[in-house]
């Protein structure tokens, strides 16, 4: 279980990091090009940006799961939803472009990674639950 914990570590902290490159769209001059769009809207441009805040965010906070694990759960959730999220938009809109297709196959890689870690996690956590138990039980029957 060892090992199947150290692969979903890294894949927490792949994905964070894979999540958190939005970061850089938030800031950079040629945001455009990076999602092969026309941003003509000052409006737009702002919730764009806000967008990749956020979604570097999670990102950010995907990665730091992987050395917090008290944070995983929410930090799983809070990933799967987003990612989820922008692949079911994606699917329903359609007609979208080729670096958006890109990242739609990108999330579903994410989702599908982080529904293993999930497993691990849970699985770990609940093996680690009855490890406690059976401990505690021994001990207060030795009393």
């Amino acid at each position: 279980m060892r090992t199947a914990r150290g692969a979903a570590t890294a894949v927490l902290l792949a994905v964070g990091l894979i999540q958190a490159i939005p970061l850089v769209a938030a800031v950079a001059a040629n945001f455009d090009a990076l999602y092969d769009l026309k941003v003509n809207d000052n409006d737009l441009e702002i919730l764009m940006r806000n967008r990749a805040v956020y979604i570097g965010a999670v990102g950010a906070l995907l990665a730091w799961s992987a050395l917090r694990p008290q944070l995983r759960p929410a930090a799983i959730t809070l990933s799967v939803v987003t990612l989820g999220s922008y692949v079911v938009l994606a699917l329903y809109v359609g007609d979208y472009n080729d670096k958006l297709g890109r990242l739609v196959w990108i999330d579903i890689v994410n989702v599908v990674l982080l529904a293993g870690a999930a497993v691990v996690e849970f699985s770990t956590r609940r093996q680690g639950r009855a490890a406690d138990a059976s401990h505690g039980a021994g001990q207060s029957g030795s009393q």
